[in-house]
């Protein structure tokens, strides 16, 4: 007998050895097994036709199916049965707890086929008649032409615009913080008269007696001291600042007050209060 015909290997990856009327074994590693060769299905030329008229039969057939009988329960729930969400195809081909529901291009090797066709438990559309012949047609060829889907099941919701991409209303447009800069001449009606004391008294003037009134009075330096003082810092003035003015309420006197009212840090306390508020700030 030849010498390599005494030589056996077993399964368990040793060599077995006949000598002198006694087996001798010696280990060997196992050679490994080699995975499966992996299938590609090849891309027909007719591929983009074929996802065309797939897409023309999901349109018109296929998507009004699932939107009545299966949307329910497979992507218009917040608990999507089976894990299977037939809304986008990127859930139609990852499939449910189940494995994989659709094998684009081959209906019949489908679990979704077999489960329309009541050749597979559970039957769908569950707790539903069996769909009509023509519509597992429609799903059938619907699958062997890709399986391909438009914009999903369920319309996404549009993202809110940013407030950089808005539009202002031409209505909206004629106020008249949003008219162009122009020169504008105080109206000469109202220059005619002592009152108003600058421009903008004319356009006030001119409201005035569009409106059938009289200006009030002047008001007096210790009236006038307070106004200011209020609108301007939110406190009343002392008794000094009034005293001041009283004596002097000339028009120098009158804008050597506003300016150290405009250069006193209450009046950016005062005005900062807007802002806190509509910032909710709080110390609490």
């Amino acid at each position: 007998m030849a010498q390599h015909s005494l030589i056996r290997r077993s399964v368990l990856g040793c060599v077995v050895l006949p000598l002198a009327g006694m087996a001798c074994v010696v280990w060997t590693p196992a050679r490994a097994a080699e995975p499966p060769a992996t299938a590609l299905a090849a891309v027909s030329a007719d591929h983009p036709k074929q996802m065309a008229d797939g897409l023309a039969i999901f349109t018109r057939h296929v998507r009004p199916v699932f939107v009545r009988k299966c949307l329910k329960c497979h992507g218009g729930e917040v608990e999507i049965q089976s894990g299977f969400n037939l809304a986008t195809r990127e859930g139609l081909l990852k499939g449910g707890m189940n494995g994989k529901a659709v094998i684009p291009g081959n209906s019949r090797g489908s679990r979704l086929y077999r489960l329309v066709t009541h050749a597979e438990e559970p039957y769908m559309p569950q707790d539903a008649p069996k769909l009509s012949e023509a519509e597992i047609g429609q799903i059938a060829s619907w699958i062997d032409h890709g399986a391909p889907y438009d914009d999903g099941l369920i319309p996404a919701a549009k993202p809110a615009s940013s407030w950089t991409e808005r539009t202002v209303d031409s209505k909206v447009r004629k106020f008249w913080s949003f008219q162009p800069l122009a020169v504008t001449r105080p109206p000469a009606e109202a220059t005619r008269t002592a009152w108003p004391r600058n421009p903008i008294d004319a356009f006030i003037k001119r409201s005035l007696d569009r409106q059938k009134l009289t200006p009030n009075a002047e008001a007096s330096p210790r009236a006038l001291v307070r106004r200011v003082t209020f609108d301007l810092i939110g406190l009343p003035p002392t008794a000094a600042e009034l005293d001041a003015f009283e004596a002097d309420p000339s028009p120098a006197a009158y804008a050597a007050l506003v300016d150290r009212l405009l250069a006193s840090p209450h009046y950016g306390n005062r005005w900062a209060r807007h802002w806190l508020d509509l910032a909710r700030f709080a110390e609490s």
